[in-house]
């Protein structure tokens, strides 16, 4: 058995937090969502896998909430998301982004 990159296989990894700075971009294929538990309880992870790479990166947070389940993006779909920074409230912080998402027709 070989672990040669050209003999097709693929190394599949699990997905990474996207930390990033305000403004930068991920593109790319929304496969899925994944439920998890934190330190606040149940949350939604939105896995995305990073155009051009191997990477899969996992989104969460209330707005990635909303604007999946608003923009209703099925798996499989483009999207392009940008990171607009952490917004700070009197009482907490959330992470806000923006979230395009490719139509198939284009």
């Amino acid at each position: 058995m070989s672990n040669e990159p050209n003999d097709g296989w693929r190394k599949v990894r699990a997905p990474k937090p996207w930390k990033v700075e305000p403004g930068e971009v991920l593109e790319g294929v929304y496969l899925g969502t994944k439920d998890a538990e934190g330190p606040h309880g149940e949350y939604r992870k939105y896995i995305i896998a990073e155009d051009g790479t191997t990477n899969t990166y996992a989104l969460t947070g209330t707005v990635a909430d909303t604007l999946f389940m608003t923009g209703a993006v099925q798996p499989g779909v483009r999207v392009r998301v940008i990171f607009r920074g952490m917004v700070e409230t009197a009482n907490f912080a959330y992470k806000d982004y923006d979230l395009y998402v490719k139509d198939p027709a284009l």
